[in-house]
Order: structure tokens, then sequence, then C-alpha cells
């Protein structure tokens, strides 16, 4: 799609110059959160989780870890602060959609008591390969690494997962994205700056919970020469874990966030003036770009002008590009209206749009559960582009033409 030379990208801005390639804001979250998730220890943790599903995805199992599961919900409930998670059962990780995976982390961070005790029970089962897996996940489960991982993974991602599911939204445009984005970067630039309060606090309750659990949390034996592993001299398990594990997950996470999403700000950054009343710093550039729609730098800037002092005489505050197309008066402002109505067509997602030409559900379903890739793909075009005619006549020419593998003879 965004092919230099042959993409649709160029192809479409050979023809209309003014035309911006805007990669979908929410594949570009997934991907920030996809590339933060390569450090060694959240990747070995979520790896750990996918085993685990894995692993109790068996009826036999499923069976042992449910009764296990209702069997822990009923002490939980005697409790004032124990679980009351309404889950029912393990989560498997989305192998595409990596915002997505912070409710499967949660329910194995919710019922990982409840994995502990089932595995020690599967240990002393007679079948020797489920008592050797489940002996080798518990012995995972019982690592500093894995607890510490799976606590920073939690606490990072409750920051991403509303982010995902408000870019997936119809009404909302590119500067209203960006400032929620902003707004996520921000707070996890504070979290960066108060890492050593943040992470206390997060250590703490993970001793607790480690205690109870009978799991003790401490610093892994380091070499002088450690070439695969963080080999950091300390003799606080607290100070080792924030400076190995904490700081480099939100470091990364900041870093392709800003990284990724630096386009999208550019885009935006001349539009900004036509919501909120910030610097005109941009707006040259802005009026350069689109001189075909709008007139002369100086007449719009007067517009710009008059449109903040009817804004602020109004105490209207606009949230985004739609709100302050439906005020703004086409007459009067007619700069700042062909402004606005450029903002409010640039793309925000291509997740609305994915789900509504996906033709898969209607050709692939319980009943064609088998079907091949090739019969797919001819399904495929003859539901998408039902507007061309096929007669009989032209299948059967095909089929004729087509060697088959059985010879008949008479």
């Amino acid at each position: 799609m965004s092919g230099k030379f042959n993409g649709v990208a160029t192809l479409i801005k050979n023809k209309y110059p003014t035309a911006l390639y805007i990669h979908c804001s929410s594949h570009n979250l997934n991907l920030s959160i996809s590339y933060s998730c390569n450090l060694p220890q959240i990747r070995n943790t979520m790896g750990t989780i996918e085993s685990i599903y894995l692993f109790f995805n068996t009826p036999k199992r499923q069976k042992f870890f449910t009764e296990q599961l209702e069997m822990f919900k009923k002490e939980e409930s005697m409790k004032d602060d124990g679980c009351h998670s309404n889950k029912e059962k393990l989560k498997r990780l989305c192998p595409t959609r990596w915002v997505d995976r912070h409710s499967s982390v949660e329910t194995i961070y919710d019922f990982l008591p409840v994995i502990v005790n089932s595995l020690e029970e599967m240990i002393t089962w007679p079948d020797k390969d489920v008592a050797t897996k489940a002996n080798q996940i518990l012995l995972t489960l019982g690592t500093s690494e894995f607890n510490i991982s799976l606590s920073v993974i939690i606490k990072l991602f409750q920051y991403t997962k509303p982010l995902s599911v408000y870019l997936q939204k119809k009404n909302i445009d590119l500067v209203e994205a960006i400032n929620h984005i902003n707004t996520i970067l921000n707070e996890l630039m504070n979290i960066r700056e108060n890492a050593e309060i943040v992470f206390s606090d997060l250590f703490k309750n993970l001793i607790k919970r480690s205690n109870e659990m009978d799991i003790e949390i401490k610093i892994p034996r380091l070499a002088k020469r450690q070439k695969h592993r963080n080999n950091f001299s300390s003799e606080n398990p607290e100070d080792y874990f924030r400076v190995s594990i904490f700081i480099p997950f939100i470091d990364s996470i900041i870093q392709q966030l800003n990284d990724r999403f630096n386009n999208h700000k550019e885009i935006i950054s001349g539009f900004q003036v036509l919501i909120n009343s910030c610097a005109k710093s941009d707006l040259h550039h802005l009026v350069k770009y689109y001189q075909e729609d709008v007139e002369s730098y100086e007449k719009v800037v007067s517009e710009v002008d008059l449109w903040h002092r009817y804004l602020n005489t109004k105490n209207i505050k606009p949230q985004n590009a739609l709100d302050a197309l439906l005020i703004c008066n086409q007459d009067f402002y007619p700069n700042i209206y062909n402004l606005l109505h450029i903002l409010a067509v640039l793309p925000v997602t291509s997740c609305e749009s994915e789900r509504s030409f996906s033709s898969l559900k209607r050709i692939k379903t319980y009943l064609r559960n088998s079907t091949s890739e090739t019969r797919l793909n001819g399904l495929a075009v003859l539901n998408i582009h039902r507007e061309v005619p096929v007669t009989e006549d032209e299948v059967i020419e095909v089929l004729a033409s087509i060697k088959r593998r059985l010879d008949f003879s008479l």
C-alpha cells in the first residue's frame, strides 16, 4: 500500500498531489506494542502464557482446572479483598492483535494461584507426558523474572487498551486521536520519571502476592561475563528488576509510540490552529500545501483570527473537526470551512472499513471449514465481484481445459 514506486499511495499521489498517506492508527499502536514486547523477559513471559493455555486446552485438564477455579472463587468470595473476576476459563493470546492480549494476560494474572495449584496436582498424575509438562510450566511460573514481567505487562497494558478501543471509533478525527495518544505518552513519561516510586508500589504488591503462593522473588544467578541476559550488579531485587525489566520496557513503549506516530503529528501540525487557539507557526506550510483549496495566506490568517474570536465570544470549545465544521459558517469563513472539511475526511483508522467489506465470514462457515485455499479464493472473488456475469458455458470451458488425473477408457 505504501510503496515508494508502485504502491497504491504513490499511484494516488501521482494523480492527486495533495492526497496524504496516513497509516492506520490502530495498526500503528498494535505494531508499537508488538515491537516493545521484544524485550527478552517480556517475550518469554508471553510465550509462557501461551504454553499455559495450550496445556490446559484439553477436555480432561480443562475440567480439572474448572473444578479448581470454582473452589478458588468460593474461598475468595469469603474475603473482603478477594478476587471477584467473572472469567470462567483461560483465554488464548491473539496472534495478530497485540492490544487484545490484555484480557488474556489479565486472566492469567487473576488465576495464577489456581494454575499453580492445578499444576501441582497434575505432577502426581500417572500420565508421564502430562506430569512432565506440568512440572516444566510450574518451574517457570516460580521464577522471579516471570512474575515481575507479568506484573509489569499488566501495569503498562492498562494504558494502551483504552486507547486501542478509542481509536476504533467512527466519529473521531486525526487531531482528536493524536491528542489522546499524547495524553497516553505524557502519562507513560510521567511514570518513567517516577519509575522508582511506581515500581516500588508494584513490587510491594507482588511480594505480598508471591508470599501467598510460596514464591520467592530473588535476583537470578549472575555471571562474570553474561551475553544473553542483563547482568546488573545489585544486591536488592527491587532495584535489579526495576533496571532490568521495568525501565527498558516502558522506554521501549515510549520510543515506539513516538516513532510510529511522528508522521501523524507532522500532518496535523497546521490543522491544530483550527481547533485550538495555538500558535500559527505551521499555518503557512498548511496553506502552501493546500493552495488550490484556499486563498492567500493573509486572508487565511485573518479568518483564523475571526474564527478564534467567535469561539471565545460564544465560549465554544470544539472537540474535533466534525464539531467545528457544524458550527462554521461557510459563507463567512470559506477558507476555514474548506480546511476543516479536509481535516474531517483524513483517515484515522481502517479497522471499521476492514470489517465492513470482509466477506470471509459469509464464505467460510462451519459447513465449509475444510475449504482449500484455491476454492476459497475463487468463492471470495465470486462473492465480492458479483456484478461480473459468469455463464455456465464459461465455467464448462474452463473445467474442460484442465487436465484430469484420471483417464477413462471404454
